[in-house]
């Protein structure tokens, strides 16, 4: 069984996180796709963990840290958030960690904050991360056409969104299918 968790980032995980968010792997699939240097990672970091409308996670799979989960623009008056993920080893995709992952960030959302929706955005390319996010019951919501210039030219950005009551009616689904797929998260998936 594998098990996925998630814990606060701390002022200790800034080495790490700065060389996960330079891999390239990573940073292909994130609005900076630039490597990023120690100061401008300096600048970020302390900024990313005082926001009061983010939260950061790394996320731990079987006790190793493996990358880093966030819900961002957190707005309790307007009840939704976004959210990002990116796993810093290639070889740990399509294992069903992302999916493990998924599971906590709508928990920590829906549940733990109460929201009624949460957002996301993907780089038109990124298609195993659409795929993935429509099977979870995510709806798109829209298109940002050439919204971001890359090194590589200009890329069309994809907004999608599930709302609470989606989660609610999947997500005993979702916790049947990390059982299957022998995923434990933790705190652990209860069944309704």
């Amino acid at each position: 069984m594998t098990r996925v968790s998630l814990r606060p980032m701390t002022e200790t995980d800034s080495p790490q996180v700065h060389a996960w968010r330079n891999l390239p792997d990573v940073r292909r699939n994130m609005y900076t796709d630039h490597i990023i240097t120690a100061e401008e990672h300096a600048r970020w970091f302390p900024g990313a963990l005082a926001a009061a409308d983010r939260r950061y996670w790394v996320i731990v799979c079987d006790g190793e840290p493996i990358g880093v989960a966030n819900l961002a623009d957190i707005s309790s008056r307007h009840r939704r958030c976004a959210f990002g993920v990116y796993l810093g080893a290639a070889d740990l995709r399509g294992k069903g960690i992302g999916r493990a992952v998924q599971f906590l960030l709508q928990r920590e959302a829906f549940e733990t904050l109460g929201l009624h929706k949460l957002c996301c955005e993907v780089l038109a390319f990124n298609t195993p991360a659409m795929e993935m996010y429509l099977k979870l019951g995510f709806a798109r919501e829209g298109i940002l056409r050439d919204h971001l210039l890359r090194e590589d030219g200009p890329c069309d950005v994809h907004q999608l969104a599930m709302f609470d009551e989606d989660w609610h009616r999947l997500k005993a689904g979702f916790a049947e299918e990390l059982a299957r797929r022998d995923l434990q998260v933790d705190p652990p998936a209860v069944m309704p």
